[in-house]
């Protein structure tokens, strides 16, 4: 049925659910699975209208790159939250990308060729939703594969 398991996450313990159930599907379904996590660039694209100099794009890259590193990680730290163990035998490749959310997400579903897209919802409502949006909504609005939501309960 599912093949390959596109998992997306923030990094927020709201993906922790998303992780445990795609990779518990996957498990179940001897599928490939794919973790990806999406860095929003910290910087527009002012640099095609002003040269920079060298030590600011030096700057920009090390910075990228740690937090790359940092990202990394935290995502493998993640991955074992949700009750992945190294002797395992899932097939898991960890994906760090540059982009708006939404998009890169999609973007990475294509390129691996996933054909269920597990992702976490904050579960925001009212001026937090309005203000900040929903990735989880987009997804499932332009996937062109089913999407699975999860959400994050937090204890009263």
């Amino acid at each position: 049925m599912f093949n390959k398991i596109l998992i997306a996450t923030d990094l927020s313990e709201c993906s922790l659910p998303a992780l445990h159930a795609g990779l518990t599907l996957a498990r179940r379904l001897e599928a490939a699975v794919v973790v990806v996590y999406v860095s929003e660039p910290a910087y527009g694209s002012r640099g095609w209208f002003t040269p920079m100099a060298g030590n600011e794009v030096e700057m920009i890259l090390g910075w990228t790159r740690r937090e790359e590193e940092a990202a990394r990680t935290r995502l493998e730290k993640q991955i074992k939250e949700a009750g992945h163990v190294a002797g395992d035998a899932l097939q898991l490749e960890l994906r760090i990308v540059t982009g708006v959310p939404h998009d890169a997400i999609l973007d990475e579903a294509t390129r691996c060729g996933a054909d269920l897209l597990v992702v976490g919802s904050h579960g925001r409502r009212g001026i937090q939703h309005a203000l900040l949006g929903s990735v989880a909504e987009r997804l499932v609005r332009l996937a062109a594969i089913p999407v699975l939501t999860t959400r994050h309960v937090t204890a009263k």
